[in-house]
């Protein structure tokens, strides 16, 4: 194809065979090449170029959207690792400030939620397959994503990691409805 423009349009037009030179517009050109307006395809009958817009978020939504970012920024107290206050309290003060929660790094901290979660619906403190506790580590990732996509909401990947997690923990939900209820209620 080669494009001979015309204003501010340009049409495609077809090589005619053997002259090396475009001959007009045919029927099967004009509807492979459309109108384009600087490479860009626009609407065939308008002219224009269609453009995504996003919807306005609400009042309520950022609100909602700060409320949440501040509950998730609140680090929990504890260290690293699992440390415990009498783990570290021979280590000199600065070695213990860098242990603690709050210098680690989002990856750190989120595995510290996740333990705490596993304590608190866990039959054992190791206990990571019950029902309950699948849940409760699923929430916490998608909590996570939830986060990302609030800070960033073109990153399509994360979108698509958050949607492919909720029918997981949905599944695993449906099941602890069927087999214990009131562990049910109280995750």
């Amino acid at each position: 194809f080669d494009c001979h423009p015309v204003g501010m349009l340009s049409f495609a037009r077809v090589a005619v065979p053997g002259t090396g030179c475009a001959g007009p517009l045919t029927k099967a050109a004009r509807s492979v090449g459309q109108l384009t307006k600087g490479g860009v395809r626009v609407g065939k009958w308008s002219g224009t170029r269609a453009e995504k817009t996003r919807v306005p978020r609400t009042p309520f939504q950022i609100a909602a959207e700060k409320q949440f970012l501040e509950m998730r920024s609140k680090i929990p107290e504890g260290y690293i690792k699992g440390f415990t206050r009498d783990d570290v309290k021979h280590l000199s003060p600065e070695l213990q400030q860098c242990l603690k929660l709050q210098a680690a790094s989002s990856k750190q901290i989120s595995k510290a939620r996740i333990k705490k979660l596993i304590q608190k619906f866990g039959r054992g403190p190791t206990d990571c397959s019950s029902a309950a506790v699948r849940i409760a580590i699923m929430t916490e990732k998608i909590l996570n994503q939830r986060v990302r996509l609030i800070q960033h909401p073109k990153d399509h990947t994360a979108k698509i990691t958050m949607h492919a997690r909720l029918p997981g923990r949905q599944k695993v939900m449906k099941y602890l409805y069927k087999t214990d209820f009131e562990m049910y209620q109280w995750v």
